[in-house]
């Protein structure tokens, strides 16, 4: 019998987030009352509002972002869900081949975190309590997997690679 467990966060809007919807929006009313402006361009204003709307709302929802992670077994994966709809997968790797996981507010970050060439930022926020990190060598980079764990993600990394899971409650 395979264990899996999957969790989902949500990544809330950053103020990055909120200018982009800001700036948008403001971009796609001005483009909107050109065809008002301008009459010898009137004809084409249903189709250039249209097309308007239809890229702002694109990128509009393109800032709803979840993190799902997935474990089965010895297997993580990490997928990136925009908007509810569209997936990608952000990383999938094999609990064995880390060198180390630990939470992201403890003394092995700092000893580990340092010589990393890519980093996979798959949380709502760094400074949570439950932000673990995780060093694996993945398409030849060294890279350092941030995520956000509970107890029951705990208790399976536990099960599977007890001796590369560094905690302070252990």
């Amino acid at each position: 019998m395979e264990n899996i467990i999957e969790k989902c966060v949500i990544k809330p809007k950053e103020k990055l987030d909120k200018y982009i919807i800001a700036i948008t929006v403001f971009i796609s009313f001005i483009i909107c009352l050109i065809p008002i402006l301008f009459f010898h361009i009137i004809a084409y204003s249903p189709v250039i509002i249209l097309v308007t709307v239809f890229i702002a709302y694109n990128i509009v929802v393109s800032r709803n972002i979840e993190y799902e992670y997935e474990f089965v077994e010895n297997l993580l994966t990490v997928s990136k869900i925009i908007n509810k709809s569209r997936r990608r997968l952000l990383f999938k790797g094999i609990l064995n081949d880390f060198d180390i996981i630990a939470q992201r507010k403890s003394k092995y970050f700092e000893e580990y975190g340092r010589n990393v060439q890519v980093n996979i930022k798959s949380i709502s926020a760094i400074e949570n309590e439950n932000v673990y990190f995780g060093i694996i060598q993945y398409k030849n980079k060294r890279t350092c997997l941030f995520f956000e764990a509970d107890d029951r993600i705990l208790k399976h990394i536990k099960k599977q690679v007890d001796f590369k899971l560094k905690n302070s409650w252990r």
